[in-house]
């Protein structure tokens, strides 16, 4: 027997119930607590002139409201709801706590009943609705049927009270006509149990609010047709098997907009999932353990086919931690047609994660526990379009076609597993792949094209940086069956591998990593050209002995010309073979040269005599400013192969004081900084010099002309290369001594004599550098006197300057490099002073050369107070 309970209705839904026959709308507000949902039944039949007519009412649980032709706007009071509970197969009220149910079907005689009738529910902020122990049968929170809906932001609706609930339970379920804007937060705490369920043709517009999933459960579900929009929706979760958006049968699709998807377990946590619909991401952010999950096969009605899903992602961020793109391809049963597809459109947005098949084992186990197979070797049928999109990839994946529209893929090295892409139909456009590679073990990341390929790709390649063990090592990057795309190396046509130094190369339709064994450095001072003039006159001065009979006349040309070759000096022929360097071991080599130039160069400002030596003042204060360019040139480093040189521009500040002590002697200290940029040339890159630096001076000075100078100095230098910085502690000892000797006429001539000791700390990598520096010279200078008290005096200088080093070396990985030195070269200058009886400037600019090192040109500039 049909249970009936007696309801609490309005006065003025009283009233429209004793006179609904005359009215055009219904109006009511619901108060029960345990059952507002609105129905349409027909009240009985009735006979008139043998004919039998059937009258539809709006029912709320059994009272009349009106009849169905009229219009039924309806509404709850903000309070909290609750469906009695059903622990057994008893039906206790409605399947649903709140909603309307706007038939087009009669329960009974299964006729149809007109329903496109205006029915709206209004549901305001401050209601809250639970749905729980319904026994075994389905149950909703909120359900709308052929009827629209608004339910306010401020509601809270909730699926079951534990997870131990025995059937599906739904917060929102909306089918038929309907159109629901909803900002109800939905709490899911039952298994099996659905946030927002939309089917039918009915659309659904959710916006600013949560929904928080529990195990087994699905945070939106659209169906056959529906249509869901989520604006700023939060879709939380941190069970296993939990789906945040579904589609299934044709014409579904979702629309998530401005909103976020975070699933932290790891065990089946789906963000998007695909039967045969569409969804579209927009300006959101999804993580789960899978991204995106398609079906292959799906009902349609009642036919068994292939799915056809497509995911639109725009201007997000979508991380599957596992897969990106996973395709169930389990069978029900055998599917009436194969060719199923999943299309992923993706544009101004960021997505990781692989992509493969999986398979449901679970059942092949004893244990009966969760087995999910993944299979990266079957055609996924994924094509998968990119425009200004990244994409990172974390373990194999297969795609039916891949489009790039500048866009990068990036394969991530997991652990020592390298990743192969496999496509299986088509690669087009124009992009770019990140690879890893191990060149020493000649192993890396594949790309496979077994389709077409045409467009312009880049490689950008990240090495292990172990040293390869054998030599002429190669690996194949791309693999491709026609051979159209072109591939080439990112920003630079090379990879450095340990020591050398890798090119690209295409062999076939593939495009391969190597090794050349014989790559020559350049170098303008090398000729290896001269070789070849001693050959072309080999053949020809033979054929003037023929005329005489005499066989003797012919060796002469034989014995002298073919053999001038020969005693050419071997490195000549071999310098074609010398190996290219990595750009990392020639910043090595490089800038440890280049530190040895920076130390001598800093003492050159404190040891030039700038002015007279002697002075009646007791105490001075000084600046020195030194700015100059250096170029050092290509040099063996080994005996295959050769750094490239540099240019570098240095720049130095110097401050100090001093005091006399008698007569004759004088100590200072001083403070300096300098820095130098340092240009490796060609396609090696720069590298940068710092350094701060303390010392003391004693300067002797007597009638004579004699002087001695005496200085130690301890440099703090910073190394920055190759995304690697260094620091190194530097120690300098100095002497320079000379003569002063004063000619007529305000003439006078100082030859001296200068020689230093350098030693800059080692790394593990590097030996420490010691550096011994001679310079014997001669200054010629003229003094004027001018009648404003000023002295000038203008002087010339001319150095020889030597330089020995300890043979220090740079080792990366098993090999061994030799520290270049800057070996012998001339220095001359031309400067001036001027100076009163407490002010000295000074201005001085040189050039260097030498056969290793030269410096075209060095300007000094000084300043000295003294009192």
């Amino acid at each position: 027997m049909k249970k009936t309970t007696l309801f609490k209705l309005s006065a003025l839904s009283l009233a429209l119930a004793g006179q609904y026959a005359h009215a055009d709308v219904v109006n009511h507000t619901c108060t029960v607590s345990s059952d507002c949902y609105y129905s349409t039944l027909h009240s009985g039949i009735t006979t008139a002139d043998g004919k039998t007519n059937t009258e539809y009412y709006w029912y709320l649980n059994s009272t009349k409201l009106g009849k169905h032709n009229d219009d039924l706007e309806a509404s709850v009071t903000p309070q909290h709801y609750q469906n009695i509970p059903s622990p057994d197969d008893d039906i206790r009220g409605s399947n649903s706590l709140i909603g309307i149910g706007n038939s087009d079907r009669d329960a009974f005689s299964l006729a149809e009943i007109e329903y496109k009738r205006k029915a709206s529910l209004y549901i305001p902020s401050g209601t809250t609705a639970t749905v729980a122990n319904s026994g075994y049968h389905n149950a909703n929170v909120v359900s709308i049927r052929n009827a629209n809906a608004k339910i306010d932001s401020g509601v809270r609706l909730q699926a079951g009270e534990s997870e131990d609930e025995k059937t599906l339970l739904i917060a929102i379920d909306v089918s038929g006509e309907s159109n629901v804007t909803t900002s109800a937060d939905v709490i899911l705490k039952s298994r099996d149990s659905v946030g927002i369920w939309g089917s039918d043709s009915s659309t659904v517009t959710a916006k600013n609010h949560k929904i928080e999933l529990s195990p087994e459960s699905s945070g939106v579900l659209a169906r056959d047709s529906a249509r869901v929009v989520l604006e700023n929706v939060n879709i939380t979760g941190s069970k296993a098997l939990q789906y945040a958006l579904e589609t299934g049968g044709s014409g579904s699709s979702i629309e998530f907009n401005r909103g976020s998807i975070d699933l932290t377990n790891d065990i089946l946590t789906m963000a998007a999932s695909l039967g045969t619909g569409k969804i579209d991401i927009n300006h959101s952010s999804l993580n789960a353990n899978y991204a995106v999950i398609s079906d292959a096969y799906w009902y349609e009605d009642d036919d068994y086919i292939a799915s056809h899903g497509v995911i639109n992602i725009n201007h997000s961020n979508v991380t599957g931690r596992e897969l990106f793109v996973a395709v169930n391809t389990d069978e029900d049963t055998e599917p009436l047609s194969r060719d199923h597809s999943t299309t992923v459109n993706v544009e101004s947005s960021k997505i990781s994660g692989r992509v493969a098949n999986i398979r449901d084992a679970s059942d092949e186990n004893d244990d009966n526990e969760l087995d999910i197979h993944i299979d990266t070797k079957a055609n996924t049928n994924v094509d998968l379009t990119m425009k200004n999109s990244q994409w990172t990839v974390n373990g194999d994946s297969h795609l039916n076609g891949l489009a790039m529209a500048n866009s990068t893929t990036s394969l991530q090295k997991t652990g020592n597993q390298f990743q192969t892409l496999t496509i299986t139909d088509y690669l087009i456009g124009n992009g770019h792949f990140d690879l890893n590679t191990d060149l020493a073990n000649q192993q890396s990341d594949k790309i496979v094209v077994k389709g077409d390929d045409s467009g312009n790709f880049t490689l950008g390649i990240k090495d292990s940086g172990n040293e390869p063990n054998a030599a002429n090592g190669k690996v194949t990057l791309v693999e491709t069956q026609t051979g159209q795309a072109q591939f080439s190396l990112k920003d630079r046509d090379y990879v450095d591998a340990g020591a050398y130094r890798y090119r690209l190369n295409k062999e076939g339709t593939n495009w391969v990593l190597a090794n050349r064994q014989a790559e020559s450095v350049k170098d303008n001072s090398v000729q290896p050209t001269t070789p070849a003039k001693p050959v072309t006159p080999a053949p020809t001065e033979p054929t003037q002995p023929v005329v005489q009979p005499k066989p003797v006349t012919p060796t002469p040309p034989v014995v002298v010309q073919p053999t001038q070759p020969q005693p050419i000096q071997p490195s000549q022929p071999a310098s074609p073979g010398l190996k290219a360097l990595s750009e990392k071991t020639n910043a090595l080599v490089s800038l440890r040269q280049a530190q040895g130039v920076l130390l001598s160069q800093n003492l050159q400002g404190i040891h030039q005599r700038l002015g007279e030596l002697k002075t009646d003042k007791v105490s001075n204060v000084w600046v020195k400013n030194n700015n100059s360019r250096s170029e050092a040139k290509a040099q063996n480093v080994a005996v295959d192969s050769r750094s490239s040189g540099f240019e570098m521009d240095s720049h130095s500040l110097q401050i100090g004081v001093d005091r006399a002590i008698n007569d004759n002697l004088r100590l200072g200290g001083f403070v300096g900084t300098s820095r130098a940029d340092v240009d490796f040339k060609g396609e090696y890159g720069k590298g940068k010099l710092r350094s701060q630096a303390v010392g003391l001076y004693a300067t002797f000075a007597n009638e004579q002309g004699w002087y001695l100078d005496n200085i130690a100095k301890y440099e703090h230098l910073t190394a920055k290369f190759v995304d690697e910085k260094r620091k190194y502690n530097a120690v300098s000892l100095s002497s320079e001594i000379g003569k002063r000797f004063a000619l007529s006429h305000d003439w006078s001539i100082t030859p001296q004599a200068q020689l230093a000791y350098h030693t800059i700390n080692g790394k593990s990598d590097e030996s420490r550098l010691n550096l011994f520096t001679a310079r014997a010279g001669v200054r010629v200078a003229k003094g004027f006197a001018l009648n404003n008290g000023w002295n000038l005096q203008p002087y010339a200088e001319v150095n020889a300057i030597a330089e020995k080093a300890n043979k220090a070396k740079v080792r990366v990985n098993q090999y061994q490099f030799d520290v270049a030195e800057n070996k012998g070269r001339v220095q001359t200058a031309l400067g001036l002073t001027a100076g009163n009886s407490n002010h000295r400037l000074g201005l001085e600019a040189s050039i260097t050369s030498g056969s290793k090192f030269k410096q075209p040109l060095s300007v000094l500039a000084n300043y000295r107070y003294q009192w």
